[in-house]
């Protein structure tokens, strides 16, 4: 038997790996031959408190459950839910097989997506799911950074796509928008980009769309054009600058790449009504 992997306990000086994220413990990836493992091979009935999966590389294996009889052949996988009493009955000679075992947190948002009772499952192994494993087995020994991470990433996209085969509620997705993407893009640009003045030829070059395009969708979406939007978003950062007393004027005008005061105060009065002292002024006053 060949541990490929072997989920360490978390390290609470880090954020968690993207399986303790995801509520997904005692994992291993192990390769088996029969040749080499026979005395790995289980024949009494058993069960477990996690997932147990078996892909099957080469050959095949029956497998008995209080309810079937399954075989499963080479290209195949067997996914056996927790708690289900099986055994080992019969293997081809030459049989060798992935396995991965692991458990789920009750408060993981993978257990509300699964039916109840989760059956037994032979499915045909997605090619996706055979890529996945090679990139696994290519990055296992490297020694650059990130390698930890990037293992913990493939085997839970290994486990995603097993379960994806149950037919879950994707309730990881985000819930639907009926935001323009383009429009998304651009509000994302904006943020990054406060401290800076754009132009709205450069925000329609970055979404990829001309900028009457752009004005037209901002003015459906936001009743505002772009260059409105701009500045509502800039001056509303401004504020905020205002309200923290360490920040000089002439400091927060070079923070937004101002030319100098005079526009700064140009600026910002036209969306305030006052200047940006009037403003540090009257935010003072108010507490």
């Amino acid at each position: 038997m060949e541990i490929l992997f072997k989920q360490t306990p978390l390290n609470t000086t880090l954020p968690a790996s993207p399986l303790e994220y995801h509520g997904i413990e005692r994992c291993y990836l192990k390769h088996l031959s029969v040749e080499r493992d026979r005395s790995a091979v289980t024949r009494k009935r058993h069960h477990h408190t996690g997932f147990e999966i078996h892909m099957i590389e080469h050959g095949s294996q029956t497998y008995k459950t209080d309810t079937a009889l399954l075989t499963v052949r080479a290209g195949e996988l067997l996914l056996i839910p927790p708690l289900v009493k099986h055994c080992m009955v019969e293997e081809m000679p030459g049989t060798s097989k992935y396995s991965i075992t692991f458990s789920l947190k009750s408060s993981s948002i993978l257990s509300s997506t699964l039916s109840d009772p989760l059956c037994c499952l032979v499915e045909k192994i997605p090619f996706s799911l055979s890529d996945t494993i090679t990139a696994f087995r290519a990055e296992l020994h490297s020694n650059a950074p990130y390698t930890s991470l990037i293992l913990s990433g493939r085997i839970l996209e290994c486990i995603l796509q097993i379960l994806r085969l149950t037919d879950p509620l994707d309730l990881t997705a985000p819930p639907p928008t009926d935001e323009d993407v383009r429009l998304t893009l651009a509000k994302q640009y904006i943020q990054d980009n406060l401290r800076q003045d754009i132009s709205l030829t450069e925000l329609a070059t970055y979404c990829c769309i001309s900028s009457k395009q752009l004005t037209r969708i901002f003015r459906k979406e936001e009743g505002i054009s772009a260059t409105e939007y701009i500045r509502r978003q800039r001056c509303q950062y401004i504020e905020k600058l205002l309200a923290d007393p360490s920040l000089s004027l002439r400091t927060i005008s070079d923070m937004m790449h101002f030319n100098n005061e005079y526009y700064f105060n140009t600026f910002f009065k036209k969306h305030a009504g006052m200047s940006p002292g009037a403003y540090r002024l009257s935010v003072r006053h108010s507490r």
